[in-house]
């Protein structure tokens, strides 16, 4: 509803400044009245192809652009097929995302008893990221990555790997 009156909107200032002009600026008004008469002389005039042609071919061209440009930017694009999944129970934690179109955002994990965002802990000696909560203060799970990211981009992976065996599975 918003795109319709922002489109009439625009639409409306537009016409109100060409009229505006062609009222108070004698040498647009010239200009106008000139393009229109060279306009009415190619469409009666006789060329190869008659100018009413080539209007036509225009204005079909103009449409089928902006019917390419409405698409491009006014249409969105299908959303993933996995859209309404996004919670997972990975290694004892459970794991909140949301999708944009078909990447994992804003992964983060959860207690599974309590609902609270685990804090985690990473220890460089031993490679290992530990994710506990704090308000039931116990280890909820443990990775063999040393960085967040690592821990991160292997639950994306086991996310796709679990809905790719889901899709599979019902398939069959």
């Amino acid at each position: 509803m918003k795109k319709n009156n922002s489109l009439i909107a625009v639409t409306l200032s537009l016409v109100l400044l060409l009229a505006l002009l062609i009222v108070f600026v004698p040498a647009f008004k010239e200009t106008v009245f000139n393009v229109q008469e060279k306009t009415y002389i190619m469409m009666t005039s006789s060329y190869l192809i008659n100018g009413w042609i080539v209007l036509f071919l225009t204005l079909f061209s103009s449409i089928g652009v902006g019917f390419v440009l409405y698409k491009i930017y006014y249409i969105k694009p299908k959303r993933s097929i996995y859209a309404h999944h996004t919670i997972q129970e990975i290694k004892g934690a459970v794991w909140k995302w949301r999708w944009n179109e078909n990447n994992i955002e804003q992964l983060w994990c959860f207690c599974p008893t309590c609902n609270d965002e685990l804090s985690y802990d990473t220890d460089e000696l031993m490679q290992v990221t530990t994710f506990s909560c704090e308000q039931c203060k116990k280890d909820i799970a443990r990775f063999s990555f040393s960085h967040i990211s690592a821990v991160l981009v292997f639950v994306k992976n086991e996310i796709r790997r679990i809905l790719t065996r889901d899709k599979i599975t019902k398939k069959s």
